[in-house]
C-alpha cells in the first residue's frame, strides 16, 4: 500500500512500538450477515497486511467479525454470549446496526452501551457510510435513495455498477474510488450537527466512522491497548466476562 493511498484511505502508522506479543482484538457483531461484515473483514485484513513486518500495533488474527441476521435486541444477546465465551478478552467490542424503521432505536443504543459495547449505528442505513466516501450528505435519506445516490457516484467511474447488498466487493470499490479520510470528516461533520442524545432523530448520521478510526489509525489502537488492561479488569468485575 503506497503512502499516498494510505493517506487517502485514512491509515496512520504512528510511531513504532514493540508489539511482538500484543495486538488489538476486536469483536464486531453486525445485524447484517453479508455487506458490512465482508467490508469490515476486508478492511481488517488490509490493515493487518499494512502492519506486517513492522512494530506498529496490529490487529489480532483472532479478532471476530460476525453477522447475525437478528433483531437488534437479539443481536446484543448474541454479542454478549460471544464475549462471555472468550478466554482471551476482546479489547474492543462493537455492535453495528441501522435505524431504518426500528422504533426503540435509542433504547437499543443505551442497552448496548450499558452492557459495555460501543455502537456503530447509522440513521437510516449503513449505506450512508459508503456514500460519505464520495460526498457530504446533510439531508435525511432513506436506504433506497441512499443506494441510488451511491450507485450514481460510483457509476461516474464504473457505468455498469449496481449496488448489491449481498456483494463482497464494496471494500475494494471504496478503496479504489472512494476517499476514506474524507468519509470520516463527513461523518464527524454530521455528528456535530446534533447536540442531544435523541439518536432516532439524528438523520442523517452514522457512527461507523468511530469504528473505522479504531481499525485504521495506529495511534487509536495504541491508546486502546494502553486502556484495555484496566477496562477488561472492570468488565470481569461487573460480570461481562465469565
Amino acid at each position: 500500500m503506497g503512502r499516498d493511498n494510505q493517506s487517502r484511505r485514512g491509515f496512520s502508522r504512528g510511531r513504532s512500538v514493540d508489539t511482538r506479543e500484543i495486538a488489538i482484538r476486536f469483536l464486531i457483531v453486525s445485524e447484517d450477515t453479508k455487506s458490512s461484515t465482508d467490508y469490515f473483514k476486508a478492511l481488517i485484513k488490509e490493515v493487518q497486511a499494512a502492519c506486517s513486518g513492522s512494530e506498529i500495533v496490529p490487529i489480532a488474527k483472532d479478532s471476530v467479525v460476525q453477522g447475525c441476521g437478528m433483531s437488534t435486541t437479539r443481536l446484543l444477546e448474541e454479542a454478549k454470549s460471544i464475549r462471555a465465551k472468550r478466554q482471551i478478552p476482546f479489547d474492543r467490542c462493537w455492535l453495528v446496526f441501522d435505524k431504518d424503521d426500528f422504533s426503540d432505536f435509542n433504547r437499543a443504543i443505551r442497552e448496548a452501551t450499558d452492557a459495555g459495547f460501543e455502537v456503530a449505528w447509522s440513521n437510516e442505513s449503513f449505506e450512508l457510510w459508503y456514500l460519505l466516501h464520495f460526498r457530504y450528505q446533510n439531508t435525511a435519506i432513506p436506504r433506497d435513495k441512499c443506494t441510488k445516490a451511491l450507485e450514481a457516484e460510483i457509476q461516474k467511474c464504473k457505468p455498469s455498477f449496481r449496488y448489491d447488498k449481498g456483494s463482497s466487493s464494496m471494500h475494494s470499490i471504496l478503496a479504489e474510488l472512494g476517499d476514506q479520510s474524507q468519509a470520516i470528516k463527513n461523518a464527524e461533520r454530521l455528528q456535530n450537527n446534533y447536540q442531544d442524545t435523541d439518536y432516532s432523530r439524528h438523520n442523517p448520521c452514522t457512527y461507523v466512522y468511530q469504528l473505522i478510526k479504531e481499525i485504521t489509525d495506529s495511534d487509536e489502537r495504541k491508546n486502546i491497548l494502553q486502556k484495555s488492561k484496566s477496562h477488561n479488569t472492570d468488565l470481569h468485575k461487573e460480570g461481562f466476562y465469565t
